[in-house]
């Protein structure tokens, strides 16, 4: 008998939890999917790649006319295509504020000791809304570069109080070393 209430208990709580089955009044949106492409035309291909990278777009720089030309450009073939914009006001495109910070002057780096550094040659500036200018002396504690050592923790063994922390990155791709 404790078997059957058992079993009628588990019968019961299964039928609770189940789902119940669609009714067909209400049609559901089908999803269409594109015919797979038969062939790959690599002339048609070459030639979007050469629009996009053409010097008349002048680099595509964020929110410069050659980006925007590249990005319209883009768009139109979204359209030749099918595709459905998702963008603002039933485009391709999403509005956002994209702060630019452009340099006013190139930046310098001088060692006591006579050594000086070339701009984007021996170093990259790097900018982030922060400006200032002024002198300092003190000792270098060069940092970063966490690939050097094989660890995380560019600090890690480094003593930085009181001194300039310089934070190198990776190595130049020219295979250019960084400063130090």
């Amino acid at each position: 008998m404790i078997r059957l209430a058992a079993v009628i208990a588990a019968a019961t709580l299964i039928c609770a939890c189940a789902s119940p089955a669609p009714t067909s009044g209400t049609p559901t949106a089908s999803v269409v999917v594109a015919p797979p492409a038969t062939d790959f035309d690599a002339a048609r291909a070459k030639a979007h790649v050469n629009y996009l990278a053409d010097a008349a777009r002048g680099g595509r720089y964020t929110g410069s006319a050659g980006y925007r030309d590249a990005a319209t450009y883009v768009a139109d073939r979204f359209r030749e295509i099918g595709l459905e914009p998702l963008g603002n006001d039933g485009t391709f495109f999403q509005h956002f504020v994209m702060p630019i910070v452009d340099l006013t002057e190139m930046s310098t780096l001088t060692v006591a000791g006579g050594r000086t550094y070339q701009p984007r040659v021996d170093f990259t500036e790097s900018v982030g809304g922060r400006s200032g200018s002024g002198t300092a002396e003190a000792e270098i504690a060069a940092v970063g570069g966490a690939a050097r050592s094989g660890g995380l923790n560019d600090f890690a063994g480094t003593n930085v109080r009181g001194k300039i922390a310089l934070v190198t990155g990776p190595p130049a791709p020219n295979g250019g070393n960084n400063v130090e």
